[in-house]
């Protein structure tokens, strides 16, 4: 199910960003943001910013009604930027709702992810299933940046096959994985593919996570990983903010030829001259 994938990829995407607090950490998405201190750890982790002025968080709410105040504080700070749209404190304290809670969740990482990816926030939407984010320009900025970052990485890649052209069927076989970290470290990352695509998924993830530090999301035992978007497009934007910036290494490796073309002219020169003389 759709579900479950998302629930697996957010559960990862909100640890991943909690990596820095010992204090809170999910298992269950469905219950363990019940009483807010994720949500508010999450929410300061992003933005870099102290909820505190938004109101006193209480570690001892147990009652329903004390864990609705708390996560009052959390949407007080969500509605000045998160656009949320049908989905309240109290639906994520009563947890009912599964669609609600990861439209929630979905909204956050647009909003964040396109915030940035693009140096903007976008307008924190994404629609998440009738439970986060009403307008769709967010999500289509953010896709949009992802399959251009993908197109460039992967057109000319030294591999022999075409450029990336979506963010799911394309990614079936692995292979997409392994030619960006070929093309950001050709010496480092050899494109050698096999045919089995999980093996190929397990060999990319390996390799971006000892290199990049860059975490794997997905379920890299689940052949069918890539046919929900909404896990795919957190994975893409960690490789995509991870990585190195192609551009910077092209003009690397540029500079570093022409130094070494001035060299080799410069030495000829000498040689030349000593020649004559």
């Amino acid at each position: 199910m759709k579900e479950d994938k998302q629930q697996r990829v957010f559960t990862n995407w909100v640890n991943f960003k909690l990596d820095q607090r010992t204090d809170v950490a999910v298992s269950d998405l469905m219950t363990d943001l019940r009483d807010g201190f994720v949500l508010y750890a999450l929410l300061e982790e992003l933005s870099g910013e102290s909820l505190r002025p938004l109101g006193r968080m209480n570690r001892k709410a147990k009652m329903r009604i004390q864990l609705v105040a708390n996560m009052n504080i959390v949407f007080k700070y969500l509605k000045s930027c998160v656009k949320v749209v049908n989905i309240g404190p109290q639906d994520i304290v009563d947890s009912t709702n599964e669609t609600l809670v990861l439209g929630l969740i979905w909204s956050i990482i647009v909003f964040f992810m396109a915030k940035e990816l693009q140096g903007d926030g976008g307008d924190g939407s994404g629609g998440g299933g009738g439970g986060g984010g009403g307008g769709v320009g967010g999500i289509k900025l953010l896709k949009q940046c992802l399959l251009d970052w993908v197109f460039k990485l992967t057109t000319n890649d030294g591999s022999g096959e075409p450029p990336v052209k979506n963010m799911q069927r394309d990614f079936a076989d692995g292979k997409a994985f392994l030619r960006i970290l070929h093309r950001v470290d050709p010496d480092a990352s050899p494109y050698d593919p096999s045919d089995d695509a999980l093996e190929n998924i397990r060999a990319a993830f390996s390799d971006a996570e000892a290199k990049y530090g860059i975490p794997c999301l997905i379920d890299d035992e689940d052949p069918e990983f890539w046919k929900d978007e909404k896990a795919m497009i957190p994975q893409l934007a960690e490789w995509m903010d991870k990585l190195p910036h192609v551009d910077l290494l092209d003009a690397e490796a540029s500079a570093a030829a022409a130094m070494a073309e001035a060299e080799a002219a410069a030495a000829a020169a000498e040689h030349a001259e000593e020649v004559r003389s």
